[in-house]
């Protein structure tokens, strides 16, 4: 009697469904925990490699699994006990976490663990009649140590009977037996199925749409390249450009800086003193800065003395001279005027100071073409 008053006050310490919510938390946790352990398996099994140091290989080579030596170790021991059928256990152990996330429960626990028995002997009995191919890395067969031992297991069994069945009739039956186990192993409900089939058709009707889809945009975007005008700016392929290109706003030509005009009646001060002087240095300089025009080459002594052709002869005929050919036409070029040349050198240095180029134009030189403006850069510039 005592022992029963203090377990109810015991229990009366917490509050009432404190039980329910632990065996929820519980449960989430278990859940979790067998996800996670899922997906340590499935990347184990798909990084395993056969020259990683296992129980059944012994090597100092570097581990390639991604899981390291404790992966390298369960995916080994993994094929050799059930072959291929190891993949099974990651997904089983997804299906059971994802159960318990959902639901919080995991109900007929005794009876799914047989069915997982019974998926993985018959499926791994299934296999073991199926020969190796070259790829795989093990000496036991498809279905590792456990299918080759019932495959002789039943083998032996079989001799005892009269009837001799078919290998193949033996592997399709262990496989539909496998399968079906494997299915209640799994645990899901009428209506998880339903769920599962309507996002997967949903999946491959999505993948499907979107193949569609580009297949379509693929097809017609060749089309209209084939038959548009690569130079024609208003066709659909330059208007899918132009479309996407940003907008860019015309280029502003630089404003001129006016230049201060001097007041010859106001005052004179010292800056107008200073610009005065300025320009009386510049026109004192106009000369040395206009470089005069190559002089004509001056006419040889031999070209005035040689008029007529000596081609020789006894002299009775007389050749006329050349004073009666025309002479050439005579080139003018275009008139320098040194002012303009000056006002030009000035407008041009002006023109590269608002684009940031500093120096000075010291010296013009005119020509019948091209007049070569020589600038001096500013130091720094």
């Amino acid at each position: 009697m005592a022992a029963t008053q203090q377990t109810s006050g015991l229990v009366n310490l917490f509050p009432q469904g404190t039980g329910a919510f632990v065996r929820r938390r519980l449960a989430e946790l278990a859940g979790v925990a067998l996800i996670a352990a899922g997906a340590a398996g499935g990347a184990a099994l798909f990084t395993f490699h056969a020259g990683d140091p296992s129980l059944n290989t012994a090597t100092g080579a570097a581990v390639q699994n991604m899981l390291g030596r404790p992966g390298a170790v369960t995916a080994d021991l993994g094929l050799q006990i059930f072959g291929v059928v190891a993949a099974l256990l990651p997904v089983v152990a997804l299906a059971w976490g994802w159960t318990l996330l959902r639901q919080r429960a995991l109900s007929g626990l005794t009876l799914r663990l047989l069915f997982l028995l019974i998926a993985l002997v018959t499926l791994t009995l299934a296999m073991a009649p199926l020969d190796r191919p070259e790829t795989w890395p093990l000496a036991t067969g498809l279905g590792g140590i456990t299918g080759g031992l019932a495959f002789d297991g039943l083998a032996r069994l079989l001799t005892q009977i009269p009837v001799t069945l078919p290998r193949e009739w033996l592997g399709s039956a262990a496989a539909v037996i496998g399968a079906l186990a494997f299915i209640g192993a799994l645990g899901f409900s009428r209506r998880d199925w339903l769920t599962g089939l309507r996002a997967l058709a949903g999946a491959v009707v999505g993948t499907l749409m979107a193949v569609r889809t580009a297949v379509i945009w693929t097809t017609d975007t060749v089309r209209r390249m084939r038959s548009a005008d690569p130079l024609d700016l208003d066709g659909p392929i330059a208007a899918d450009v132009l479309d996407d290109a940003e907008a860019v706003a015309p280029a502003e030509m630089p404003a001129r800086r006016e230049r201060a005009a001097v007041d010859s009646d106001s005052k004179p001060d010292k800056k107008g003193l200073v610009a005065r002087a300025r320009e009386r240095k510049a026109a004192k300089s106009k000369k040395a800065l206009i470089a005069p025009p190559a002089a004509k080459p001056k006419e040889s002594k031999a070209a005035n003395r040689q008029r007529s052709l000596d081609l020789g002869g006894d002299g009775t005929y007389r050749l006329p001279t050349l004073d009666l050919l025309g002479g050439p036409d005579v080139i003018q070029g275009p008139a320098h005027d040194p002012d303009k040349l000056a006002q030009n050198a000035q407008y041009l240095a002006s023109v590269l100071d608002d684009f940031g180029v500093k120096g000075e134009i010291v010296k013009v030189r005119p020509g019948p073409v091209v007049t070569l403006y020589e600038l001096e850069p500013a130091p720094g510039t």
